[in-house]
């Protein structure tokens, strides 16, 4: 194994920082200045081949060492981190004027992609959404729209064409709805002169069956007088029979009240007697054992607290 000279990374340090300062004051003034945009892109790709020369050398010198290895890897890595901040500033600088550049390029695209969108039936009204789109988005979004363009005109084209279709077979349905309405005409006709026969004889057979009928409503009503008769009698025996039975039960009932107030009677003597009225009851405690009543009467009260 050789000798790993480190030193050689200490100029391309010095160098770096040199290139650095060159890029500083670097600046686009605006999509017109092409010069500055020129420069910066130069600067630019001038630190990104330093850059990545770096790693070469780095990873050329680092190849068959440990320790010196991470020393370099070290270097490297000092390096690229003092580099890529401004790569990284140079480089959005640059996107910002490309995405200025683009949208002035989308902005003079506009009434083209309008024109072609209304072509296929689509209108819209926010410019700002059109501007937002880059040409792959906006070709997605045409196609797609062309499709369904292309597939409503179809689906139409198909309505129109079943349309006539379907004009062309009701045009056939009538024609044989008629054909078929005569037919039923001439059929109704012939039925009706049969019925027409039919209804005579029914008239006949009405008049035999109304005389038959007749004659079974006239046993039908004397059976029904002999049945309402029977019924009269059985509702007259009946109605005694109630007559006898409400006379006991009344004669019950007259007893019974009797009893009752007789009762009441002796109650409320023996509550005179014994000097109970409606003004003193709160005096007397009375106590019903199977209508054996016993009174007793309050001697004295006395609440203590």
């Amino acid at each position: 194994m050789g000798n790993l000279n480190i030193e050689k990374f200490n100029p391309d340090k010095a160098e770096v920082m040199a290139m650095l300062d060159e890029c500083k004051n670097l600046e686009i003034d605006g999509v017109d200045d092409r010069e500055g945009y020129n420069l910066v892109h130069k600067a630019r790709m001038t630190l990104a081949r330093k850059r990545i020369e770096i790693t070469k050398t780095a990873k050329a010198s680092r190849d068959g060492y440990t320790q010196e290895c991470k020393r370099i890897r070290k270097l490297e890595l000092d390096i690229i981190k003092i580099i890529e901040p401004t790569e990284r500033e140079l480089q959005e600088k640059q996107t910002l004027i490309d995405k200025e550049k683009e949208m002035i390029e989308r902005k003079e695209l506009l009434p083209e992609r309008k024109e072609k969108l209304k072509d296929i039936g689509v209108e819209i009204e926010d410019d700002e959404m059109l501007l937002l789109m880059d040409n792959n988005y906006f070709n997605r979004f045409y196609n797609q729209k062309k499709e369904e363009f292309l597939t409503e005109k179809e689906r139409k084209l198909n309505e129109e064409k079943e349309k006539i279709a379907k004009e062309k077979r009701d045009n056939e349905i009538r024609k044989e709805t008629e054909k078929k309405d005569r037919e039923e005409e001439a059929e109704r006709i012939e039925l009706a002169k049969k019925q027409a026969e039919l209804d005579k004889q029914q008239a006949i057979d009405d008049e035999k069956r109304k005389a038959k009928e007749e004659v079974e409503r006239i046993e039908k009503e004397k059976q029904q007088i002999i049945n309402d008769q029977k019924r009269k009698e059985v509702e007259r025996i009946e109605k005694e029979n109630e007559e006898k039975r409400l006379e006991v039960e009344r004669i019950k009932l007259d007893k019974q009240g009797k009893e009752k107030l007789e009762k009441r009677k002796k109650y409320q003597d023996w509550l005179n007697k014994n000097g109970y009225t409606d003004k003193n009851k709160d005096e007397y405690y009375i106590i019903n054992k199977e209508n054996n009543f016993i009174m007793y009467k309050k001697i004295s009260e006395i609440t203590i607290k």
